[in-house]
């Protein structure tokens, strides 16, 4: 579909406009980020042109393309929030600011704090904040863009379980990803599903983990397009967080191992061959937090195999506590 309206615009970008929207410069974008998901090259390039059509037409419009080409990567595993990205995000947010209106506002604010929750210290912290007056603005009277909330939702649902408060991070992550479930958010579903799923095993009671495998199945089941490399990646992961979580070790070890090849195929196929800080030991990836299901003996040995970990920012030292006020462990890598 995106290099159809591509081929339609025949470079004209301002042909089909609508409002603040470049039909060009988001289609060019989306390809961007369907070449990415499914380790095609080319990706890196589209977001640059992507990103460059829209600041020379009108800088505002940049939060639309910096949603797609930056805060999806960035959460996918796919990029890292370097400075190129703290740059575009916060001229995005600067310009939505002075000329925008408020979903086009709403959007870099997302794109913005999104991107800064993956990094640490001052940055991570703004983009907490970021997040939280998101998600408080839901609640009134506010109308937000369905996509862009639901996708707040479940990153502020990671920061509920970075200090240890699974109940909300559930409550959250379910919520939002409902919402991507439901407006068919392939480049979403299987992230926002893995934020539920760790939340969930976390938590570790019997219907919780119960819960936890119905939330893979229901991933599973949605139909994707074909080749979508990085939703069979996150899946992979998830299946082998049932089966540490069920104490079976020797299939932990199996999806790691087909893991890892996968990773490997997309890394290379996407020419991300650089990217080798995404691939972590099963203690990064998982660690004791995840604990064994109750009804099952917990594993006695450690799979050798190394497997990905997009960055969820989650290590061994988060651990559930009973309220949100509990102290903040010490803060994991998050990529």
């Amino acid at each position: 579909m995106a290099q159809r309206v591509i081929d339609y615009a025949d470079g004209d970008l301002g042909k089909g406009r609508m409002l603040t929207i470049s039909p060009l410069t988001t289609a060019v974008a989306y390809r961007g980020l369907s070449r990415a998901l499914m380790g095609l090259p080319g990706w890196k390039d589209d977001f640059a042109t992507a990103i460059a059509a829209a600041d020379a037409i009108n800088p505002a419009m940049r939060s639309g393309v910096i949603w797609i080409a930056r805060m999806s990567p960035i959460a996918n595993g796919v990029l890292l929030p370097d400075a190129i990205a703290l740059r575009h995000t916060a001229e995005s947010l600067a310009a939505a600011e002075q000329f925008g209106d408020n979903v086009v506002l709403d959007m870099a604010r997302a794109a913005r704090g999104i991107t800064l929750s993956y990094c640490e210290g001052p940055e991570r912290e703004e983009g907490r904040r970021l997040l939280t007056d998101l998600g408080e603005a839901s609640t009134g009277a506010h109308v937000f863009f369905s996509n862009n909330l639901s996708v707040v939702k479940v990153h502020l649902a990671r920061e509920k379980a970075l200090i240890g408060d699974c109940d909300s991070a559930v409550d959250l992550a379910r919520e939002g990803l409902d919402g991507l479930f439901a407006n068919r958010q392939a480049e979403w579903t299987a992230r926002g599903t893995s934020e539920l799923v760790e939340s969930l095993l976390r938590r570790g009671s019997d219907a919780d983990v119960r819960d936890a495998q119905a939330a893979v199945d229901r991933l599973a089941a949605f139909p994707i397009e074909p080749g979508l490399v990085l939703h069979d990646i996150w899946l992979l992961r998830l299946r082998a967080l049932m089966a540490r979580a069920r104490g079976d070790d020797t299939t932990y070890r199996t999806f790691g191992t087909n893991t890892e090849k996968l990773l490997q195929n997309w890394a290379s196929r996407a020419t991300c061959r650089g990217r080798r800080r995404w691939i972590r030991t099963p203690e990064d990836a998982f660690g004791p937090t995840v604990a064994p299901a109750r009804s099952a003996p917990p594993a006695t040995t450690r799979s050798p195999h190394r497997m990905v970990c997009p960055p969820t920012g989650l290590t061994s030292a988060h651990r559930c506590h009973p309220s949100p006020t509990a102290p903040r462990p010490p803060a994991g890598p998050s990529h």
